[in-house]
């Protein structure tokens, strides 16, 4: 391989990388999305049923511990990895794999990219090394112009993002519609083991304030 090619295909995978950092974010704001989504939905539905029903201690502290486990659990499965490539504490996904998914995109490449980088890594035939940095050359003329980047879409996270905010505008409403109702739910549910007395439904007055 001539020093030519290997620059030009040195700074094609420096692409490739660049391309795999935005495939990753894309991927962390739609999860990130659903996790929210999901989580503020699962808190509108509790508030609503320690709102309406002053539920036993028992259930509230498991509905406490649902609430928990199922933050921790998306926030494990869903965030976790793609927020640790962007740290850099888990690899990246190769070169190949982005390779393949900006073919994907752009099915005009076929499997010239994927091609290029086999070639590149040293995985092809016995054939003459001008023939091999030659195919290289019209392989990297041929990907040179492709926009690598759209390989990370983001219209998922806007739609998750639309989607999300259903939940979030319910427990909006709901503040502004019962402040103190939500409050008092909201407390309540954040305070397992503890006992709560719910008011009675009438109250009494006695007026003008004299007992006798």
């Amino acid at each position: 391989m001539s020093e030519e090619t290997r620059h030009l295909l040195a700074h094609l995978q420096t692409r490739l990388r660049a391309a795999a950092g935005r495939i990753t974010v894309a991927r962390l704001a739609h999860r990130a999305l659903l996790t929210g989504g999901l989580l503020a939905a699962l808190l509108l539905v509790l508030i609503g049923i320690e709102a309406l029903f002053w539920i036993p201690v028992t259930w509230r502290s498991l509905c406490f511990w649902l609430l928990i486990t199922a933050a921790v659990v998306l926030t494990a499965v869903l965030v976790a990895r793609p927020l640790l490539r962007l740290a850099g504490l888990l690899p990246r996904p190769s070169d190949r794999l982005v390779a393949e998914q900006v073919s994907a995109r752009h099915p005009e490449l076929e499997d010239r990219l994927v091609n290029l980088l086999d070639l590149g890594a040293g995985r092809a035939s016995a054939a003459p090394a001008p023939l091999l940095d030659g195919a290289m050359r019209m392989l990297l003329a041929g990907v040179q112009g492709v926009p690598l980047e759209d390989a990370a879409s983001f219209a998922p996270a806007r739609r998750m993002g639309r989607l999300a905010t259903l939940p979030a505008a319910g427990l909006l409403l709901f503040v502004l519609a019962a402040p103190s109702t939500f409050q008092g739910a909201t407390g309540r549910l954040l305070s397992p083991g503890e006992h709560f007395v719910r008011p009675a439904p009438f109250s009494l007055a006695v007026t003008p304030g004299d007992t006798k």
